[in-house]
């Protein structure tokens, strides 16, 4: 049995600064501008409910005016949620309480706005639809094998991480939310699909490219990607790449096109060094039990489900202790 797996986003996140000092009932003009956990020990909303999401959306969405005049907010607040949110999008609560001048008011505000304006009902309403994931084969989903050949196995946990993500935890889900692209041509990926589904990965779609070239794919798996976003368009996403190519390069411009709907773009790191330059807006994770937790992070799973990845991934062969994946759990909480 492993120990010490649950926790809260008020356990998690007690952390020096202004946590705990602030009045609920503050004036805007005395928020702090640079504390950390500027909004601890109020009550925020869990990472990922649908009140975290709307605020995120709010965030990154929502026009001056709109965030001045009608939320209310402090324009300090608001002038420095813009200057963020040019630089990249909120993608968590957390996030969003780091800019200077967002604290208890600016966030209390914001999640009673979300509600006034529909953001909140909207998520609830949106959780009917399934994520949906789009993943690269090779070095992703695929370790390398002379000649292309298929090995024995993915790498470890890769299945169990699927599964959760396809059909949920307890498997209620529907099936079919999975799609794999590929540089590969499509004479390469012949008896793939039937490798994936040997080995427990979920069965959908194996969009090919046409060079079969890596480095000249970068163009045929933006469209591949933009169609399968398109084919869904109310759907969010978690994209799957590796560092080897292009996957850097085609999620950050997918993220571009489909701002809002990138819950996490996830890169498995096979380089020794990987440029920062090209993984902005993205998360590099060296195995799939550390993948987990980073979604775990992000609200996407529970921590019961990155647990559960790790047990997977570990009988598959992943050297990595519980002391290990508990520090990847507290490194990545929000």
């Amino acid at each position: 049995m492993h120990h010490a797996r649950c926790s809260t986003l008020a356990s998690l996140l007690v952390l020096a600064g202004c946590a705990g000092e602030v009045d609920p009932g503050l004036d805007p003009a005395d928020e702090c501008a640079t504390c950390a956990g500027k909004a601890d020990g109020w009550g925020a909303p869990d990472e990922g409910s649908c009140e975290a999401r709307a605020v995120v959306e709010l965030a990154n969405e929502a026009s001056f005016a709109e965030l001045d005049d009608d939320a209310r907010l402090n324009r300090r607040a608001v002038e420095h949620i813009f200057e963020a949110r040019a630089v990249e999008p909120f993608t968590t609560l957390r996030s969003v309480d780091d800019v200077p001048y967002v604290g208890v008011f600016t966030l209390r505000r914001m999640v009673a706005y979300a509600h006034e304006s529909g953001g909140v009902e909207r998520c609830e309403a949106g959780n009917e639809v399934e994520l949906g994931v789009i993943a690269d084969l090779d070095k992703t989903v695929i370790p390398p094998e002379p000649g292309y050949a298929l090995p024995d196995a993915p790498y470890p946990g890769v299945a169990a991480l699927f599964e959760r993500l396809d059909l949920g935890a307890d498997g209620s889900g529907t099936p079919g939310d999975v799609t794999y692209v590929t540089a590969r041509s499509p004479d390469r990926v012949v008896g793939i699909a039937d490798w994936l589904v040997d080995h427990g990965l979920p069965d959908g779609p194996i969009e090919t490219g046409n060079s079969g070239l890596p480095w000249l794919a970068q163009p045929e798996k933006v469209r591949d990607v933009s169609a399968a976003f398109d084919a869904r368009p109310d759907a969010p996403f978690v994209l799957f790449g590796d560092s080897a190519h292009r996957d850097p390069e085609v999620y950050r411009e997918s993220r571009a096109r489909y701002p809002d709907r990138v819950r996490a773009g996830l890169i498995h790191r096979v380089n020794r060094t990987v440029a920062e330059r090209r993984l902005e807006g993205l998360r590099l994770f060296d195995d799939y039990a550390e993948a987990a937790a980073i979604l775990a992070g992000l609200g996407v799973l529970t921590t019961d489900d990155a647990w559960a990845v790790y047990d997977a991934a570990v009988a598959e062969g992943l050297e990595r202790t519980e002391p290990e994946m508990q520090a990847l759990l507290d490194a990545n909480a929000p």
